[in-house]
């Protein structure tokens, strides 16, 4: 499972990629912007895997990490100004992984 949404998200990566240099209007900033969303949200999902949380909680945090990860692709797409709710969803984030990794290491 972890190694298909890896791909996945590597696959959307590449497409992006190929958008930014394809389309004439699709600033460059935004192009790698929007990467490294999704590769923080690969990140973050391959840690979720790797970890040995419960199953429930694992699917949840997942789909919020999935959810975050397209708010914070969409926000470096239409605009770089959004830069300060990147960073808040950011942290909010690694505040689920933190809580996440307390309560597992128990």
């Amino acid at each position: 499972m972890k190694k298909l949404l890896i791909i996945i998200i590597a696959a959307i990566a590449i497409f992006n990629t190929l958008f930014g240099v394809v389309i004439d209007g699709y600033e460059m900033d935004s192009c790698m912007l929007v990467n490294l969303s999704l590769a923080i949200t690969a990140g973050l999902l391959y840690w979720l895997f790797a970890s040995k949380i419960a199953d429930a909680l694992k699917i949840t945090i997942t789909i919020l990490f999935l959810l975050t990860g397209l708010v914070r692709a969409a926000l470096m797409l239409f605009s770089l100004s959004y830069g300060i709710f990147f960073i808040g969803i950011l942290l909010f984030e690694l505040v689920i992984m933190a809580i996440a990794y307390y309560n597992t290491s128990k």
